[in-house]
Order: structure tokens, then C-alpha cells, then sequence
């Protein structure tokens, strides 16, 4: 196996742990409940590990571009082994979701370095095609393997053995990193505008918590605190003053723009279908909550095939023709989607099939196309804005169609409102494939 192999292999295996991490936690869930009691503080198990994961993909995004990604890369993974150890200890809900948030804090490094550095380990179209596919396909085989991993650890463990996990495997990594890793000394310094790096942090964490209270009041007072903070931000960057995790030079630049567009709709079609297909199948087909989750699997299983797809597809086409096949596969997708309050079970699979190929296709090409056509000596900054806007996608596309979920069903049935959702996750498959035709010839 060369050097570039083994360190493809160990940031593949730091990435697997972050992505995993995501969704193994809903089969061992009841079980922390059980042990640890405060079952109404179970959702913020969930959800400050993504809200510090992606809020802090900015900070180690922009330390591994003026500092090193490799050093950045192992602060991170030490930080994600050492409080996966004390999560496992953790012996009441409030510490556990404390050590959660740290835990999404070292998550927030391993996804945007990595793939920064598979940016600069791949070199070609061909072969960063076929390093995308495997890493993005990492994430459809989480969703896949995270519940059954839980289950199997909780039949013959429990559930501080999820955690401990972590640990053995993030060591391994954190060695071949080292070992293996040859990096250029850099001589930039990490210059930090604090004031404005706390604002941004403070603005994401402030519309995250909006998304999720359930008081009105509560959820305007933060939303419009969100807006105030951002604002400032925005000015207080716009004057140059300091260096904030954010360059606004880097937003001005179409490509990552209209990317990170394309993210933010991708992101909110797969958190709407993750969310609300079950749902269906138990509401709309009767089905039992296993089989209702059943749903997912050929969306998760033909998303690891499109990727798989996609590096012989991207020999044939450019990357903007290739993005162009996995939106359309997208807009079929959705709009038989959005007939779902009339449709069969069978129908439901055969949807999700094609919504997964272009999911697989469309992630896939637009990580390549994001490496390179951002800046090189900005590419980790890059990777962690993308990392940030998709954590939001996810946070906004299941708070908003949850609103119309709930609010519906006060005045209609369940067949209509699960229409009203379908449709609109149609129309955000249309708004992809409208960003994508907008999109700036790739430099490649």
C-alpha cells in the first residue's frame, strides 16, 4: 500500500467516525433514557453535536489553512476521541450533552480537512472522482450501518460502548496521520478578528436554538437576535477589520457561492426525506416503525451507487454536465415524491432509488467541483463554510417542513399535509437544478 493510500485510508476511517457518530445514537437512544433519565433533554443529544460540528468546521477550516492541516486534522480527532471516552463515562443527561457539544467540536476538523487534503492528495478529475465517491459514499453507508452498529452493540454491550468505540479507532487514525503525513512548513501566521469570530459563532447558535424552542415569543426574540448578530458581523468584516473565519473575498467568488447555494437545497431535500418518509409510511401505509424506516434504505443504498456512478460518469462529461444528470435524477425524483399522498409502497421504493442516485451523483460532483474551482490557499476555509451551510441546511430543512407539519394538520388530514411537504421538496429539487443551470463553467 503507498503513503498516499494509507493516508487516503486513515482520513476515510477519521471521516466514517464522524459520520457514523450522526445517526448511530437513534438505536441506543431509549436505552440512554433508561439509564440516564431526562428523556425530554434526548433531542439535544442529537443536535449540539451537529450545531458545534458544523459552527466550528469554520475555526478549524481557517486554522488548517494558515496554520497546517495535518496538525489542525489531529487536534481535532484527539479532541473527538477524548470526550467520545468521557461521553461513555458520563453518569446524567446534562454532562453527556455537554461532552456531546465537545464532541461535535472535534468533529468540526475531521470533516473539512479531510476533504481539503483529499483535494491535495488527488490531483486530476478522474481521480479525485473516484476519492469523492468513496468518502461520500461513507456517509450513505453510516446511515445504513450507524443503527444496526448501535443495535449490535447494545444486544451484547451498552450503550457507553457506542462512545468507547470512538476511542481504539480514533487513536489508529491519529497514528497514520502522523506517521504518514508529509507536510511544507507554512510561515503565515493565524491572525483572528475575535469580536468578529464570536459574532458569527454567536448568530449560527442563536438561529439554531430559533429552529428548535417552542415558544413563539422565544423563537421570534432569537431568530431576529440571529439577524442582529449576523448583521454586525457582516459590517464589522466588510470594513477589513481583522480576519474573520469567514473572508468575504471568498463569497464573492461565484463558484464557491452558487456551490454552497447547491449544498443548502441538497442538504434540505435529504434532511425532508430522512425525516418525513417514515413518518409516511407509518401514518399514510400503516407500517409498522421498522418497515416504515425499511423506506430509507434504497435512498441510502443508490446514493452510495451513484457515487459509485459517478467516476465513470465524470470520465464521459464535464463536471457542470455531470451535476446537470444528478439534479435532473433529483427533479424526477421529487416530483414523484410529491404525488406520495396517493401512492403505493412499491412506488415510494422505486422514488427513493432515483432521489438516492441523484443525491450520490450531485454531493459527489459538487465536492469536486468546489476543490477545484475555490482558491488553494484558502481550499480548508472553503470546506469548512461548506461543512457549516450543510449542517444549517439540515437544522432549517427539518425545522420548516416541521413547521408546516405540525401547523397543517391543526386544519387538514395527514394525507394533505404530507403533500403540502412533498411538494415542497419537489420545489427545492427545481431551485437545485436552477442553481446548477446558473453555474460558472468549471476551470477544469
Amino acid at each position: 500500500m503507498t503513503r498516499k493510500n494509507i493516508v487516503f485510508f486513515a482520513l476515510l476511517m477519521a471521516t466514517a467516525l464522524a459520520a457514523i457518530e450522526g445517526t448511530i445514537i437513534s438505536t441506543v437512544a431509549n436505552s440512554i433514557v433508561g439509564s440516564l433519565g431526562n428523556s425530554s433533554l434526548i433531542g439535544l443529544v442529537f443536535s449540539v453535536y451537529l450545531l458545534f460540528s458544523g459552527v466550528f468546521s469554520l475555526l478549524f477550516g481557517k486554522l488548517a489553512d494558515a496554520w497546517s492541516r495535518k496538525g489542525t486534522l489531529i487536534i481535532g480527532l484527539l479532541i473527538f476521541s477524548s470526550f467520545s471516552l468521557l461521553c461513555g463515562l458520563a453518569t446524567n443527561m446534562m454532562t453527556l450533552i455537554i461532552f456531546r457539544a465537545f464532541q461535535g467540536i472535534g468533529s468540526g476538523a475531521i470533516v473539512p480537512v479531510s476533504r481539503s487534503m483529499v483535494g491535495f492528495l488527488f490531483e486530476t478529475k478522474e481521480s479525485r472522482a473516484k476519492a469523492q465517491s468513496v468518502e461520500s459514499s461513507v456517509w450513505g453507508i453510516a446511515g445504513l450501518v450507524g443503527p444496526f452498529l448501535g443495535g449490535f452493540i447494545l444486544n451484547y454491550f451498552s450503550w457507553h460502548y457506542v462512545f468507547f468505540l470512538n476511542v481504539p479507532l480514533t487513536v489508529m487514525a491519529i497514528l497514520l496521520i502522523y506517521f504518514f503525513v508529509d507536510e511544507p512548513k507554512r510561515q503565515s501566521q493565524l491572525s483572528l478578528d475575535y469580536v468578529g469570530s464570536s459574532l458569527i459563532l454567536l448568530g449560527a447558535m442563536t438561529l439554531f436554538g430559533s429552529l428548535y424552542v417552542r415558544n413563539t415569543l422565544l423563537m421570534l426574540g432569537l431568530f431576529f437576535g440571529s439577524l442582529l448578530l449576523f448583521t454586525m458581523w457582516y459590517k464589522r468584516e466588510k470594513n477589513n477589520v481583522g480576519n474573520s473565519l469567514i473572508d468575504l473575498s471568498v463569497l464573492k467568488n461565484k463558484h464557491v457561492l452558487k456551490i454552497n447555494g447547491l449544498t443548502l437545497t441538497t442538504g434540505m431535500i435529504a434532511a425532508g426525506v430522512n425525516a418525513y418518509l417514515p413518518l409516511w409510511g407509518q401514518e399514510m401505509m400503516s407500517m409498522s416503525p421498522l418497515k416504515a424506516g425499511s423506506l430509507l434504505t434504497p435512498f441510502l443504498i443508490f446514493w452510495t451507487l451513484g457515487t459509485i456512478m459517478n467516476t465513470y460518469l465524470i470520465k464521459k462529461v464535464s463536471i457542470n454536465q455531470d451535476l446537470l444528470i444528478g439534479t435532473m435524477c433529483l427533479v424526477i425524483g421529487t416530483l414523484s415524491l410529491s404525488f406520495m399522498g396517493m401512492a403505493h409502497g412499491l412506488i415510494a421504493y422505486l422514488t427513493m432509488m432515483l432521489i438516492g442516485i441523484g443525491m450520490g451523483i450531485t454531493v459527489s460532483s459538487l465536492m469536486i467541483y468546489l476543490q477545484f474551482n475555490a482558491p488553494k490557499e484558502s481550499l480548508g476555509s472553503v470546506m469548512g463554510l461548506n461543512s457549516f451551510v450543510l449542517m444549517m441546511s439540515k437544522s432549517i430543512g427539518v425545522a420548516l417542513l416541521g413547521a408546516v407539519y405540525g401547523r397543517n394538520l391543526t386544519f387538514f388530514s395527514y394525507g394533505s399535509t404530507f403533500s403540502l411537504i412533498f411538494v415542497l421538496i419537489f420545489i427545492l429539487g427545481i431551485q437545485t437544478l436552477s442553481i446548477v443551470r446558473r453555474l460558472p463553467e468549471s476551470h477544469v
